[in-house]
């Protein structure tokens, strides 16, 4: 692992997301441009999400057709190769959707009659019965000729019957009764009116591509999704979360879902006499220092007292400890009390190496307060709890250059000689 310290700023504490409209703010159907034609889809765990082609890409699975792509299934509202759109079971034209039943597009001329579209008799033919606009010939005319669902003449594209000679439906580029606005093919692509005729607005669970992160339908705070934003990703600490370093990068410590994916330890760039305030005291000076280098987390110090070891209070992880620069110390918690490091644990909070010197106890540079074994267990010299700095009391030392059981402990230092801290990152 080789990324920098600067990888972590801004990390704090749980995932989840979902789909959303608009960035808190409600759009009408006036407001056309607010939908990004960007390059794609933004992602979403439910709803539906309306992509930049203008069609919803999430809907309930229809498996009755199949692309011939691997395992690619048309009808599971996501575009896999070899298919030109996928809506799930918005793949039949209509609602406003342009996506047939094999995930290819409709286009006029191709037999299948869409919502947008008055007739089609699948030729290119222009002065029979359907003109190459897909327009009924005798659409108008104020007869009901074959193939018109309705023509009220004169009034066509009133309320009851479209330009196209057909009963008013969402997605006809006419405003009918029972809907909020309706764009045409324009329907979440080029302005805020949804597939389904609504004006998209935020927390009504259907995702406007370009403009919402999310949407999850609600606005509760701190589930995963608030004002249409990911919590996951904002680099604030929210409910659930185990860190947010703001963004959604997985290997640096902080995954895509907002949990650890590696702990962070660092030896404290401060000294201090034996006189740190207690354990608490102690933790208290680590966080201290890892949110001034905007580390992510809180944060332990490896101390001991006699009936509190470091063992008992530091969290067991199963997953890597790092040191602020990214190099790994220990693969989990068996390998860092296995009685050796893979590094040295010589970098600190703001990743500099710090304990120049040679590796022995009259070095106070590079010596660290511990009272503790390689194994996590307490010792007996603990400075009257960490609660002294008299000449006359000892406090155990580990050596930050070592790579043994010395790392930990192995010299004794009077309480009034200044060392530092190991600092332990915490779930």
């Amino acid at each position: 692992m080789g990324p920098t310290w600067l990888l972590f700023a801004g990390c704090f504490f749980s995932p989840q997301g979902s789909v959303d409209a608009t960035e808190g703010a409600t759009t009408s159907a006036s407001d056309t441009g607010l939908a990004s034609e960007g390059t794609g889809p933004l992602a979403s765990s439910g709803g539906v999400t309306l992509d930049p082609s203008g069609e919803p890409t999430t809907g309930a699975t229809d498996t009755s057709a199949t692309t011939g792509s691997g395992d690619a299934v048309c009808g599971d509202a996501k575009v896999d190769p070899g298919e030109e759109c996928d809506n799930g079971e918005l793949n039949n034209g209509q609602n406003g959707s342009i996506c047939k039943v094999d995930c290819s597009k409709n286009v006029c001329g191709d037999g299948y009659l869409a919502a947008n579209e008055g007739c089609d008799d699948g030729n290119q033919v222009d002065d029979d019965d359907c003109s190459n606009t897909c327009k009924a010939a005798g659409c108008g005319d104020g007869k009901l000729d074959p193939g018109e669902e309705c023509d009220a003449g004169d009034a066509n594209g009133g309320a009851d019957c479209s330009a196209l000679c057909k009963l008013p439906a969402c997605g006809d580029g006419e405003i009918n009764a029972g809907e909020e606005c309706d764009d045409g093919l324009g329907n979440g692509k080029r302005s805020a009116c949804t597939p389904m005729c609504k004006v998209a607005v935020c927390g009504d669970g259907l995702l406007l591509a370009g403009v919402e992160a999310c949407d999850d339908g609600n606005a509760a705070p701190e589930d995963g999704c608030f004002n249409c934003v990911k919590d996951c990703g904002n680099g604030q600490l929210n409910l659930g979360e185990q860190c947010d370093d703001g963004n959604l990068v997985d290997d640096d410590g902080c995954d895509g879902f907002c949990k650890l994916s590696a702990f962070i330890v660092f030896a404290s760039s401060q000294q201090y006499t034996g006189n740190l305030g207690g354990l608490a005291g102690a933790d208290t000076k680590c966080n201290a220092l890892a949110a001034e280098a905007k580390l992510p987390g809180s944060y332990k110090a490896w101390l001991s007292v006699k009936d509190s070891s470091a063992s008992q209070r530091l969290f067991h992880s199963d997953k890597p400890y790092i040191r602020t620069d990214g190099v790994e110390i220990a693969s989990d918690w068996k390998g860092l009390v296995s009685g050796g490091l893979l590094a040295p644990l010589n970098h600190d909070e703001k990743n500099m190496v710090v304990g120049f010197g040679a590796n022995t106890c009259d070095k106070s540079d590079s010596l660290v307060w511990t009272a503790t074994d390689a194994l996590g267990n307490a010792q007996d010299s603990t400075c009257n709890a960490w609660l002294t700095q008299s000449q006359m009391s000892n406090g155990g030392a580990g050596n930050l250059n070592a790579l043994d059981s010395g790392w930990s402990i192995g010299c004794s230092l009077a309480c009034s000689v200044k060392a530092r801290l190991y600092c332990f990152q915490q779930p």
